[in-house]
């Protein structure tokens, strides 16, 4: 993206309150989401080594789902305030 993009991208975050929002919520989710992947990850494969942190990876999915579908039920309330009609679309798979 060039500087350009990123200007004009700033500017229109800053003039709609909304799309501000929403932008902070996905960035936030998307941030727990590949961090809580890159966690899990990482106790596999010290589960496979030892089978005793299979527990710890269990406890860590079963906490960090909960706080993912919260996070995900708040960016999508945000993108409705946003887009109310757009959220509701859902794409043809091919």
């Amino acid at each position: 993206m060039s500087a350009g993009e990123q200007t004009s991208e700033r500017s229109l975050i800053e003039q709609d309150p909304r799309l501000a929002e929403f932008v902070a919520a996905f960035r936030e989710s998307k941030h727990y989401l590949l961090n809580s992947v890159a966690i899990w990850m990482a106790q596999a494969e010290l589960g496979s080594r030892n089978p005793d942190f299979y527990e710890k990876l269990v406890q860590s999915i079963l906490e960090r789902s909960e706080k993912l579908v919260a996070l995900t039920r708040e960016t999508e309330a945000k993108l409705k305030a946003f887009a109310p009609y757009g959220s509701e679309v859902n794409p043809s798979r091919r």
